[in-house]
This record gives structure tokens, sequence and C-alpha cells, in this order.
């Protein structure tokens, strides 16, 4: 009986260890804690760089999440397709991406000067994008400045051929950043580091103080 036990072990033993033997078709598992391959897990995550956030030049912008459309355009503007748009989409601290500096744009439909923003805006992001720049819009407020919605974000993404990352800011995340009687608001951040590089308010079509002019002169220190 002993003889019997005994080989019934060493089957059931060895049945087990083909169960859980390891096959080429195994995805690794990432316990958070090891390495591994990055060809077998997909691109390489790269944590946000840590607090302390500020809201002023030279601090480190908070990695804020909204709810948009990554490309409106390819999204047909559906607003079934809204998806999770954060900050951290634009980190490159190693230029992997090929991202060097992020614009973001706080607007409002109310505001006049935004619709013009977003005219001049249409004929040179490809241009900027290019070079490194990424681009992404945030619409806090509808035409009575009540919280915007998805069809205001539809309405605007529609009316200015927006070919960017667009997202809602109902709940005004960006407000820290500027005077909403100023809107809109344009702000530059290193995407190295993701610290603030310029926040400026109001608009400027072109020349000094424009928006262009200023991702022309860092660009040419990068």
């Amino acid at each position: 009986m002993g003889s019997t036990a005994n080989l019934v072990s060493v089957a059931a033993a060895s049945a087990l260890a083909l169960a859980c033997g390891s096959s080429d078709k195994t995805v690794p598992f990432d316990d958070g804690q090891g390495q591994v391959a990055a060809a077998e897990l997909g691109p390489v995550r790269v944590a946000y760089p840590a607090a302390p956030y500020g809201s002023r030049a030279g601090a480190t912008i908070e990695n804020f999440e909204f709810l948009g459309w990554k490309a409106p355009q390819d999204s047909a503007y559906d607003t079934t397709k809204l998806e999770p748009v954060s900050l951290g989409q634009f980190y490159d601290p190693n230029g992997a991406q090929g991202v060097k500096l992020l614009v973001m744009t706080s607007t409002a439909v109310w505001c006049s000067a935004c619709k013009q923003e977003y005219r001049d805006m249409t004929g040179s992001i490809s241009t900027y994008e290019q070079k490194g720049v990424r681009f992404l819009g945030a619409l806090f407020q509808d035409d009575m400045s009540n919280p915007a919605k998805p069809s205001d974000l539809v309405l605007w993404a529609k009316s200015f051929n927006v070919q960017f990352p667009f997202a809602l800011d109902p709940d005004l995340k960006l407000g820290a950043f500027f005077d909403v009687e100023a809107t809109p608001m344009e702000m530059i951040v290193d995407a190295k580091t993701m610290k603030i590089v310029k926040i400026s308010e109001g608009w400027v079509t072109q020349g000094d103080g424009s928006l262009w002019s200023d991702l022309d002169t860092l660009l040419a220190s990068r």
C-alpha cells in the first residue's frame, strides 16, 4: 500500500507541476516589486513627479485629469466616446515621446477672445507639433457662465475644428492658475519636468507677447 500511495503522490505532483508550469504564452506577472522586460509588458510606465505642486511659474503642476477626447476628430465628436485625459499623458522625462512643451488653454463659450484664440491656433498647431509641442484645451463654462457640458464641448470642437486633446473642466480645476475674468489662459509646461514655464492671460494674435513668440524662444533653447 505504501508503494502505491507513493506512486499516486508522485503522479499528482507531476500533474500539478505541469498545470502550473510556464509556457511561451505566459504573460509575466508584475507585482510592482521587481522588473519585467519592457518588451513583455508594453510601454514603460513612468511615475508622475511627486508633490509639492503649485500654480505659478517654476512650480510642478498637479496631474489633473479631465473628461474629453484625446483626438476629437477621430472620435467624431461623439459624447459617448469621452475618455479620461490627464497631464501625465504628456509627461516625457526621457524624450521618448518627443514632447518638449505642453500648452494648456482654459476657455469659456462666452469668451470672445477665446474664439479668436482658437481661430488663430487652427493654422499653427501642426507646425508646432512637429517641433515637439503638444496642446490640451479645457472648456470650463458655457455662454451663460454655467459649468460646461458635453454638448458645449461638441459645439466648440466642431466650430473651431479642434485637432488636439480637448476636455471639460466644469469644476474649474485650472481656476487657481488665472483670473477667470481675463480668460483665456495659456500655460506652457516643460514636458520633461512638468514644471510651469509661463502663464498668460488674454490672447495676443501674433508678435511679441504672443504664444507663438514665447514658444519660438523656448524651443530655440532646447
